[in-house]
């Protein structure tokens, strides 16, 4: 089965989030800074050295799976795009 027919049959669609879902992980966001530099001030220098270590590490695999996800959604969206014209419904 070609991947457009696949979607058209799932009625899979496009998830659409209300603006509130926005503003409460902006807010999410903002606390996790407060708690982080909480943290921070609680701990001596070697443990703050640590901490910025694995913080920076947990920023890096953010990074990958960031592009990871954007590699795969492009590469769905080029091969329904693919198929869209080769094979009309």
């Amino acid at each position: 089965m070609k991947l457009i027919e696949e979607l058209y049959n799932c009625d899979l669609s496009a998830n659409v989030l209300p603006a509130s879902y926005y503003e409460s992980l902006a807010d999410v966001e903002r606390l996790r800074k407060l708690r982080t530099e909480e943290l921070i001030a609680g701990l001596d220098d070697a443990q703050k050295k640590l901490f910025e270590s694995i913080e920076h590490r947990f920023a890096e695999q953010e990074k990958l799976s960031e592009r990871c996800a954007f590699l795969l959604g492009f590469r769905f969206a080029m091969r329904l795009a693919a198929e869209s014209f080769t094979d009309p419904l």
